[in-house]
């Protein structure tokens, strides 16, 4: 009896897999050809234009962002900016300022015996205290701690 469950389990197994295989075989055929659509040419100019932007808070963190004088710079309201950025990067202008600033802190605390009140002055924050408190939320450590961490490794 227990011989016959198994080969009855086996059959229902290959009649499974075999079963998988006609719905891949189907859906590649389905699927076959299809691409992705290519961005029209207004998408990928504005893609650019906040690409473009990212770059400049990349290169300069510690300058005091503020999304209308961003949007400004590219000729768009507040509201379409906010939310073509939004689109391309995945996170608010504010956001993205202020992770490019926690990256330029990282970095100092690591390559620098800077202390935590001078890097938050050099990377824009308003205080160390508010570097700290930030640094901890989404960093998961205070700076001090990171910089201790990370400068051992660093040498």
């Amino acid at each position: 009896l227990r011989t016959e469950e198994r080969k009855a389990q086996e059959h229902w197994r290959e009649a499974m897999r075999a079963y998988r295989g006609v719905l891949m075989l189907q859906l590649a055929r389905e699927t076959a050809g299809r691409v992705a659509p290519a961005l029209s040419e207004r998408d990928a100019r504005n893609e650019q234009i906040i690409r473009d932007v990212c770059a400049m808070i990349d290169r300069n963190p510690a300058h005091p962002w503020v999304v209308s004088e961003l949007a400004e710079t590219v000729s768009m309201s507040r509201g379409r900016f906010t939310a073509l950025f939004k689109q391309v990067t995945g996170t608010a202008p504010q956001d993205y300022a202020i992770k490019a600033r926690l990256h330029e802190a990282c970095v100092l605390l690591t390559n620098t015996s800077l202390s935590v009140t001078q890097i938050s002055e050099r990377c824009g924050f308003r205080s160390a205290y508010y570097l700290s408190r930030l640094f901890s939320q989404r960093i998961g450590c205070p700076p001090s701690r990171y910089a201790e961490r990370f400068r051992l490794a660093a040498e």
